[in-house]
């Protein structure tokens, strides 16, 4: 008997397609049921059937281990096995969702929605259907996620298309992220089931990458969905030819200059720029060694105060090293970046904070901004200095920045 009993495909006619998976409330935390029609063929077509995900490309069918039962007279969804999770905790496990709830009577609002705990899964919308004798396979659209401050989309294509990207660049996130990632991309792969097991490896995902985009210094929400953030550390400033600043003229200071910039901001995108920041910050103690301010980030202040600033940005030094970077905070860090203020090394007396010529020409001898300057000339304590002498200022760079974009010191 051909195993083929029916194809149904609506994804070009929306009036043709109003079957979706649905949660209603009941006594308690509320059940989940299927609901509408494909073509006009209504839920009665795969009661008692398992019911199939297509999830793409890179794990292609997944059984859930559920089928639709008649219950109470309304088609509800059924665990085959009671050691198995139900549809949305799977669909969140596969989508590297964070973990929803399904009591609505303590439901929390605020924005953005997907945050582990606050929102509900209330809705999947079934794109197309292929029903077999012994299975049916479901595409998925949109899902609907919700609290009682609004409703937030998720693309169930798009999403996929978005965790391929991840896993393809999984080498250029954070290694801690990078595992997890992994871990979680073969254990579907390798099981042909998402469940607890998989569940599991989403919270520890989501752990690495808050902590991988607090090192980052960007804003960090606890439980947020981890994707656009996973994302995001992927992502870079739009590729633009920058000369290097060998290529420029050495009479031309001040497009020397604005080239130096131009690397800075795009040596400071990126995953290699996370793993920078995060070495920096540990190797000074989140200290500034201009002024000596420790500034960490806390459960109270999310962004720490102090960046870890560029010697020198270019590809060819080496950028990403410690010994080619600085702990400042942002204040001085701009005063750096500017040339305001210097960082000079001598043999005899160490390194030294020096106002330079710049500074002097841009603020008046009476300007509070140049006596604060002033007031951190002089040789640094070595106490704000990395206690690996390998992590120091390396002084060749220091030479070789102020000789490239002409700085007096």
């Amino acid at each position: 008997m051909d195993l083929e009993l029916v194809w149904l495909n609506c994804s070009t006619n929306l009036m043709r397609n109003n079957m979706k998976i649905q949660k209603r409330s009941s006594n308690g935390r509320g059940e989940y049921e299927i609901a509408g029609s494909i073509d006009g063929i209504g839920t009665s077509a795969i009661l008692a059937l398992p019911l199939v995900i297509d999830a793409g490309n890179t794990f292609g069918q997944l059984p859930t281990g559920i089928r639709l039962l008649t219950q109470g007279g309304k088609p509800r969804l059924r665990l085959i096995e009671k050691s198995g999770i139900h549809i949305q905790r799977q669909l969140e496990a596969l989508l590297l969702m964070p973990k929803s709830r399904r009591e609505e009577s303590q439901l929390e609002g605020g924005q953005p929605v997907l945050i582990a705990g606050r929102y509900i899964l209330s809705e999947v919308e079934v794109v197309e259907l292929e029903v077999f004798e012994n299975r049916a396979v479901l595409k998925l659209g949109g899902i609907e996620c919700k609290n009682d401050s609004g409703v937030q989309q998720v693309d169930f294509s798009k999403r996929m298309a978005a965790l391929d990207r991840l896993y393809l660049n999984a080498d250029k996130l954070p290694e801690h992220v990078s595992a997890a990632l992994l871990k979680h991309r073969d254990y579907i792969v390798r099981t042909g089931a998402v469940d607890k097991g998989a569940e599991r490896l989403v919270l520890e995902l989501i752990q690495a990458t808050e902590e991988a985009v607090r090192d980052s210094g960007e804003v960090l929400i606890s439980g947020e969905d981890p994707v656009p953030l996973l994302l995001d550390l992927l992502s870079t400033l739009p590729t633009v030819d920058i000369p290097f600043i060998d290529e420029i003229d050495p009479r031309d200071i001040e497009i020397r200059r604005r080239i130096a910039d131009r690397w800075r901001l795009q040596k400071d995108r990126g995953p290699s720029s996370v793993k920078f920041r995060k070495a920096v910050r540990d190797a000074y103690d989140s200290t500034c060694l201009f002024c000596g301010l420790k500034l960490v980030a806390s459960e109270a202040v999310r962004i720490p105060g102090v960046d870890a600033a560029h010697i020198v940005p270019w590809s060819e030094y080496d950028a990403d090293f410690v010994h080619n970077g600085l702990c400042l905070c942002k204040l001085h860090h701009w005063a750096f970046d500017q040339y305001l203020l210097a960082l000079k090394f001598e043999e005899v007396s160490g390194y030294e904070i020096v106002v330079t010529e710049l500074a002097k020409q841009a603020y008046g001898p009476e300007s509070s901004v140049l006596n604060h300057f002033n007031a951190l000339a002089g040789p640094i304590q070595d106490a704000r200095l990395p206690a690996k002498l390998a992590d120091r200022p390396k002084p060749e760079l220091l030479t070789r920045l102020y000789e490239d974009v002409g700085v007096e010191l």
